[in-house]
Parts: C-alpha cells; sequence; structure tokens
C-alpha cells in the first residue's frame, strides 16, 4: 500500500500545480500533455498506471507473505531440531542407565534405510541435500525402530555436513558375514578424526552437528555391531555400521 499512498500523494501535488486560474482543463491538455493520473488525463494510460500500481502491490504482498513464511518455516525447523536433540539425550540416558531394550527380529536392510530416509525427508529438503535410497535383499537382525533410529542418526549427521545442493548417498554391503550400511557424502568437507571424534558425546560438538552420533553409536553397540567414519580424498566421509548378517536359516534371538 506505500507504492499506492505516494502516487496518490504525487498525483495531487501535480494537479495543483497543473492547474489553469480559469479551471479549464481542456485549455491545459492543449497546451502541454497531462500525466496519466490527472483526472483528465488520456483513460488508456490512466488504466495502465492503475494495473502498474494494483501489480506493485501484489508484489508487495507477495513478498511480505513469502518472508513471513520462509521465517515460520526455519522457526519451524529450528524447533524440530531443538526436539530431535532433546530426544536423543533422553535416549542416551535411558541406554547409559541400562534401561534400554530391543525387540529383535529379522529385519529387511533396504526397508530399513528407506523408513529411517523418510524420517530425515523434511530436514533434508531443509538443508537442499538430496537423499538417495538403494535396493537390496539382505537382512540383519535387528530391533526395527532402533535400527531406523540408528541410520536416521547417521542421515542427519551426513546431511549437516553436506553443502546444499549435494547428495547423500546410501549403501548395503555384505562382507563375509556380516553386513555394512553406509551413509555417504561426497561433497562433505570434514576429517575423519573431527568425525571420529564427534562419536563421543562429551566432546564438544562441531561442524554443526548435535547427539546424532553417539546415539547411533550406543544403539549399535546394544545390536552387538560396529561402527565408524571414513573420509574421503580430496573432500566427502562416510559414515558405516556392520551387523551380523542374517541368512534364511538364522532364527532372531529373543528380546533382551
Amino acid at each position: 500500500m506505500a507504492a499506492r499512498r505516494l502516487w496518490t500523494y504525487s498525483s495531487s501535488a501535480e494537479i495543483q500545480r497543473r492547474r489553469p486560474a480559469t479551471g479549464d482543463f481542456g485549455a491545459d491538455r492543449a497546451g502541454t500533455a497531462l500525466p496519466p493520473w490527472h483526472p483528465h488525463g488520456d483513460a488508456a494510460e490512466q488504466a495502465a498506471v492503475v494495473g502498474v500500481v494494483i501489480v506493485l502491490d501484489g508484489a508487495i504482498l507477495a513478498a511480505g507473505f513469502a518472508s513471513a513464511l520462509a521465517g515460520a518455516q526455519q522457526q519451524e525447523g529450528d524447533i524440530e531440531q531443538l526436539i530431535r536433540l532433546i530426544t536423543d539425550l533422553l535416549d542416551l540416558e535411558k541406554i547409559e542407565a541400562g534401561s534400554a531394550s530391543l525387540r529383535v527380529k529379522k529385519v529387511s536392510a533396504e526397508e530399513a534405510i528407506s523408513k529411517a530416509i523418510t524420517t530425515m525427508e523434511r530436514f533434508a529438503e531443509q538443508k537442499g541435500v538430496t537423499v538417495r535410497d538403494v535396493d537390496s535383499g539382505l537382512e540383519i537382525s535387528a530391533d526395527p525402530d532402533r535400527i531406523v533410529q540408528a541410520i536416521a542418526c547417521l542421515l542427519a549427521a551426513a546431511i549437516k555436513v553436506s553443502p546444499q545442493g549435494s547428495v547423500v548417498d546410501t549403501s548395503v554391503l555384505q562382507n563375509e558375514n556380516r553386513v555394512e550400511i553406509k551413509v555417504t557424502s561426497p561433497d562433505a568437507d570434514i576429517s575423519a578424526d573431527l568425525l571420529d571424534s564427534m562419536f563421543d558425546r562429551y566432546r564438544e560438538r562441531a561442524a554443526g552437528l548435535g547427539l546424532e552420533l553417539p546415539l547411533s553409536k550406543e544403539l549399535i553397540k546394544l545390536h552387538g555391531g560396529t561402527i565408524g567414519a571414513t573420509s574421503g580424498q580430496p573432500k566427502g566421509c562416510t559414515l558405516w555400521f556392520s551387523l551380523p548378517h542374517l541368512s534364511a536359516a538364522d532364527t532372531p534371538s529373543a528380546s533382551f
């Protein structure tokens, strides 16, 4: 609306300045071209000006709405990140207190990764990072919810250290009698040493990381697995963990 008020003020001043003493607007128009916003100006020009003003007002309103929406989305993302941090902290405390339990069963590695990606989809979108799924027929013995949580933690960490517009890949490999699940960020610029230190919950946080890696470490340890990080050259990183491979003849152990 600021644009319209400015034009109205200018048009009134212009009309008062150009109005002849006799009040004969026709003579004024004959002598000098009137501005299109003048009451006796050309109707087509007046319509064009009105259209421009409406467009300007619409652009101002649209820009204001877009700015407000972006701010709200940023605040929502910050709240979600805080909730994840609190949840991770509570889960860590529960595991360290020995009160966490597992309901172990046969789990498809591909399905677990897909669910973890869905969990982190909104966060990845906010960060401008694309997470790619994987095809695999391998199975592991794990608690379905906890293993998805562990993978989601690795995805969150990889997304945080990845630049906007980059991708994060997931993969599943069988190495003898173990299955390795990997989360790779080819464009991350972070050393393996720093990543390794981030698995320690008592180390000072860096690279925007929270408690994702300490929690994933404890969850994988509960499953009897191993976890770690490697870095690429000259950049890139891979977060991984391995669990025993579950063959068709294997029977998952009982809950513990």
